[in-house]
């Protein structure tokens, strides 16, 4: 009877001990997220299987505030060109705990804001491969899904975490499981597969040579999501990331995160 209680108090020591080591792994992610940030300048260059691009570009606008609650992120993307997603904006919230998330976007050609609900989380965010959801959990540190540690491992020969995601019960989204290869000096995800099921449906790459340093924080100057169903490719470029200061409230309104300064 000993015996079987050293071995249960064993497993539960080690448990335990995974939790907290996948919780300082969450923490350092999370910690490239700055309180306020403006990303000058952001292209998503999309391609097709006839070998057509298409680019888009935009700014980022992101402030995070620390309460009793729990952290408070919001991010918003505003799409400059070119037409017809010129004055295309979309707003992420993410409430402190116990709060809901909200999604929401405004096209131009409707014009009209449109809460990102049900099935549409999983839609093309401006006509590239990253879906609503995709951006939200790249841009939130994948905030809202539980995480698993796995065995660490190795991408062009840097030390990666390999950390295991599965959305919330109530995102809605085809995707069930994220794996991230997260690189261990930074906490940057270098790298990232998309399941459906037991289908690898999209991958997410980048290069070591992409991660830049903004004071503090670490970001990826360049990455590529590719899916495999379409044969089809997004490659996301950013030239700046700095430290926003005291951003104006309207950039994060649901009646005014898309108009213009």
């Amino acid at each position: 009877m000993k015996h079987w209680m050293m071995l249960l108090a064993l497993a539960a020591c080690t448990q335990a001990q995974a939790g907290d080591d996948t919780q300082k792994v969450l923490a350092c992610m999370r910690a490239n997220i700055p309180s306020a940030a403006q990303v000058e300048d952001i292209q998503l260059s999309s391609s097709d299987n006839a070998g057509a691009t298409r680019t888009l570009s935009g700014k980022i606008y992101a402030q995070r505030k620390d309460t009793p609650g729990g952290g408070e992120l919001q991010v918003t993307l505003r799409i400059k060109g070119p037409a017809p997603y010129a004055g295309a904006a979309y707003l992420i919230r993410e409430p402190g705990a116990g709060k809901q998330n909200s999604m929401l976007v405004y096209l131009p050609s409707v014009s009209r804001v449109r809460r990102i609900t049900g099935s549409f989380v999983d839609g093309s965010l401006m006509g590239t491969n990253f879906s609503y959801q995709d951006f939200r959990q790249l841009a939130t540190a994948f905030a809202g899904s539980s995480a698993t540690l796995e065995a660490p491992s190795v991408v062009e020969q840097r030390p990666v975490y390999v950390v295991s995601f599965k959305p919330a019960a109530d995102s809605r989204s085809s995707i069930t499981n994220v794996r991230a290869w997260v690189d261990q000096k930074t906490c940057v995800p270098l790298k990232a597969s998309f399941y459906a099921g037991n289908t690898l449906s999209k991958t997410l790459t980048a290069s070591p040579d992409a991660l830049r340093q903004s004071g503090k924080y670490w970001y990826l100057s360049e990455m590529q999501m590719s899916d495999l169903r379409s044969g089809t490719e997004t490659v996301l470029r950013v030239s700046h990331v700095g430290e926003g200061g005291n951003l104006n409230h309207h950039y994060f309104e649901p009646g005014s995160f898309y108009q213009p300064d």
